[in-house]
């Protein structure tokens, strides 16, 4: 697994996400929308770009937002599963279709207080990879209500 090993952690060192500026303006509606519709839920919407580097976190509550916060997920870390193993951020980017991944399936000992479910968003005209949107909540299982609703 890339040498990754299950005790590692997510990278401290963030990275430049400018460039995923046009992705986080598409989404921008998207997720504006979600925090009308999901506030007060306690889960969180997580967006990274086609590299799987973390380029926005919307929380909609204080339990997922300290959670995301031990955890150390934040804009600029990247989630690539050849950098974290299997996660619903670098995943769905390998597979390019959407997966849950509950607490305990998470590769990193880290990442095994949240269950997650994440879509690759597809660029409708190159077909390429512009990255993935991810639901977060604090649980042993993922809603099965945020299947659809990503």
């Amino acid at each position: 697994m890339s040498g990754v090993r299950p005790g590692d952690t997510l990278s401290a060192e963030p990275v430049d996400v400018s460039s995923a500026d046009p992705l986080l303006d598409a989404a921008r509606p998207v997720l504006d929308e979600a925090a009308t519709r999901l506030s007060g839920t306690d889960v969180s919407l997580l967006l990274v770009d086609h590299e799987c580097r973390m380029v926005s976190r919307v929380a909609f509550g204080t339990t997922v937002e300290r959670a995301l916060d031990r955890i150390g997920a934040a804009p600029g870390v990247p989630f690539a599963e050849d950098a974290v193993g299997t996660n619903a951020l670098g995943t769905p980017a390998e597979t390019r279709g959407g997966i849950a991944i509950n607490s305990s399936e998470h590769y990193l000992e880290q990442l095994k207080s949240v269950s997650c479910f994440g879509q690759p968003i597809i660029h409708p005209a190159t077909r390429r990879l512009a990255g993935i949107i991810c639901m977060t909540e604090v649980a042993d299982r993922i809603n099965p209500l945020a299947v659809p609703l990503v």
